[in-house]
């Protein structure tokens, strides 16, 4: 080696002697700083995942704390449906009740209307006119036995009993125990409702047969009758 090469050497490690000495620090070797730039390294990654953890351990609570507040809502509105529901079906209940008592009362009533017919009226009904005495005479809750009753006009009777059992198109569109095939008969449970109203009002199976004939009459005109007005009010407003 040259004096020039040995000389450069021994002037760095001079200098180097220098500056440790000019400091009090030792010089640290390569390896030494090396570990502790990865130890800091370490450190910052370390810390920078114990933040984001805290950060989720934040979120996971804020979300338990909205969870929460959404259940209290549903168990609220779960109860006001509760509550709503159990208020319908108490007025449901009551409102059954109330048709059920009046269903019994209307039924009570027909029993007791139909058992003050003879046991001798009964089978006359029967053998001489078809007819069965035992039918209800309520219709749509009305007693058919309060329809006004004139003795003197026999027939206003059945004319009461026709609207209430019969609607105006019905009555428009058919007869009273029609013999023609070309006109449609009125319903014949309803017919033996009006039959039976007669007979609780005449008492007699020989007073129905003598009158009968006078009634259906009468039946008959107020159903053509009411089929002209039908006809009319069709043709008017056909006009219109």
């Amino acid at each position: 080696m040259s004096q020039k090469e040995n000389f450069d050497f021994e002037s760095l490690n001079t200098k180097r002697l220098l500056s440790q000495r000019s400091t009090g620090i030792p010089s640290l070797p390569f390896s030494n700083i090396r570990r502790r730039f990865e130890k800091n390294s370490d450190d910052q990654k370390t810390q920078s995942l114990n933040e984001k953890l805290d950060q989720v351990l934040v979120n996971v609570q804020d979300l338990k704390r909205d969870v929460a507040g959404l259940k209290r809502q549903l168990d609220g509105q779960e109860k006001r449906f509760s509550n709503l529901i159990s208020f319908n079906n108490e007025n449901l209940e009551k409102k059954v009740n109330v048709i059920s008592t009046k269903v019994n009362y209307l039924e009570s009533n027909i029993g007791t209307i139909n058992s003050n017919f003879s046991q001798q009226m009964i089978y006359e009904a029967k053998e001489q006119l078809n007819l069965d005495l035992n039918i209800p005479l309520i219709y749509n809750g009305q007693d058919l036995l309060s329809v006004p009753f004139d003795s003197n006009d026999i027939a206003s009777y059945g004319i009461g009993l026709l609207d209430i059992l019969f609607y105006p198109e019905e009555q428009s569109i058919a007869m009273v125990e029609s013999d023609e095939n070309t006109i449609n008969s009125l319903d014949r449970k309803k017919i033996d409702q009006i039959k039976v109203c007669y007979l609780k009002k005449l008492n007699s199976t020989e007073a129905f047969k003598k009158n009968w004939p006078i009634i259906k009459k009468a039946i008959r005109e107020k159903c053509l009758y009411t089929r002209k007005i039908v006809r009319d009010y069709s043709n008017l407003d056909a006009k219109n």
